[in-house]
């Protein structure tokens, strides 16, 4: 599938690199999703299930920009899966996409409830896919950006507080002890 065009005239899903966590019990949607969004740069790994997924993400490289995850799998489903990711500090923030094949109110309900990013039904149209994933990943990283500069932020407030109450106990000090020794002049 090709969307984004590059310096060498082709077209890619994913306009930069991305890693990428396919989960979906069916072996034939796991390699549609790989022969559809693999490109120069982009890393897709699948899992058969949440819990092989949760094994991928918790690996030393389980650093990944986007989840697709099927609801309905054995062992760990997609929403069980959704909620250890959303519990987890280091993968809170990734954007997790669900493709299911059901469109009931309560799959679509409970998988935002428990942190779905957007949710998809199947079967799946790969082209819109890909404009939606394209659109989730821009999102995810503007938010980055924005949790990065509010952290910088913080720590230039925080250093600044430290650095006005030094100057204050700095200038307080020399006053203070010429005040003193005036009292003592004086009495």
């Amino acid at each position: 599938m090709l969307l984004a065009r590059t310096s060498d005239g082709y077209q890619y899903v994913f306009d930069r690199p991305v890693r990428l966590l396919v989960v979906d019990d069916d072996p034939i949607m796991r390699e549609f999703a790989v022969a559809q969004f693999s490109q120069p740069g982009a890393t897709i790994l699948t899992a058969e299930d949440g819990d092989q997924a949760w094994d991928l993400l918790q690996g030393q490289d389980g650093a990944f920009d986007l989840v697709l995850s099927d609801l309905e799998m054995p062992r760990c489903n997609g929403f069980m899966l959704v909620e250890r990711i959303r519990s987890s500090p280091r993968h809170a923030q990734i954007p997790v996409v669900v493709i299911t094949g059901r469109d009931d109110l309560f799959a679509i309900d409970r998988a935002y409830e428990v942190g779905a990013t957007s949710f998809v039904t199947k079967p799946v149209n790969w082209r819109q896919l890909g404009y939606q994933l394209r659109y989730v990943l821009r999102t995810a990283r503007m938010e980055a950006e924005i949790r990065q500069a509010r952290d910088e932020a913080q720590r230039t407030a925080a250093l600044r507080e430290n650095l006005l109450g030094l100057l204050q106990h700095v200038t307080r000090t020399p006053l203070n002890a010429i005040l003193g020794f005036g009292r003592l002049v004086r009495g």
